[in-house]
């Protein structure tokens, strides 16, 4: 599935579907974003382009999770080494991150998953 994408619109007030997940480039969902629904895999964000010739590989700093969807991040690609963490909602409220860079993650990740919550 191709990921929906638009540039430099403030997140603060968007709020991602139950199934989705909203990815920022910059701390306070600011900058480009894509999303993705559950049952999404991205094995490498080098191959998705941002912008020109920029890629998303280590370059998410916050995102927005919906109330029914879980995501994994991972700081290789192929979504099997160096898991960062699963984020879930818990089926009536999502997750919202507005800082990756505040765990040490921030501009490291390089593939996910998206799935429903509970799965």
């Amino acid at each position: 599935e191709e990921p929906r994408a638009e540039q430099y619109e403030d997140g603060k007030n968007i709020v991602p579907k139950p199934n989705e997940v909203i990815f920022w480039e910059d701390v306070g969902f600011k900058g480009a974003r894509i999303w993705y629904e559950f049952n999404s895999e991205v094995t490498d964000l080098s191959k998705l382009i941002m912008r020109d010739s920029e890629n998303w590989n280590d370059k998410i700093s916050s995102f927005k999770l919906g109330s029914n969807a879980k995501v994994f991040l991972y700081e290789d690609v192929g979504c099997d080494e160096g898991l960062f963490v699963g984020h879930e909602g818990d089926g009536e409220k999502g997750v919202e991150c507005y800082s990756l860079h505040e765990a040490g993650w921030g501009d490291r990740i390089s593939s996910f998953k998206v799935l429903e919550r509970g799965k």
